[in-house]
């Protein structure tokens, strides 16, 4: 979740500055909660075992399985919906079309955070 709020500040932000800062305390955040993800575990992990850690292809597999449920759980799940569900219409806007409320489980990200892009055409 927190990889995922790193790449959607710096796509927000224009400077490296602002893409630097909007990356940096997320993924600090990241690293000192100890947290694992699964796209840096290929990399280490089988570096570890070539340069002589103990080890198998086993525990490579008992890592990355745990490691990638969770990452998509955070990333696909918990940080997209909540940055589709922050981004939703105004609360002026839905009272003032409380007949789409059924349909808000199909429109979620329909007026998601991207669209502000300027390189998304909306």
């Amino acid at each position: 979740m927190l990889v995922c709020l790193a790449v959607w500040l710096a796509m927000s932000r224009q400077t490296v500055v602002g893409k630097f800062i909007g990356i940096a305390f997320p993924i600090s955040a990241f690293v000192a909660l100890g947290f694992e993800h699964s796209i840096a575990n290929l990399y280490l992990i089988p570096v570890g075992l070539m340069t002589g850690a103990k080890g198998n292809v086993a525990d490579l597999l008992g890592n990355l399985v745990p490691v990638t449920a969770g990452n998509l759980v955070g990333g696909a799940i918990v940080a997209a919906a909540g940055l589709c569900i922050g981004a939703m219409r105004t609360p002026s806007t839905v009272r003032a079309n409380e007949s789409t409320m059924a349909e808000l489980p199909f429109a979620l990200c329909r007026h998601g955070p991207m669209l502000s892009m300027p390189f998304v055409s909306g």
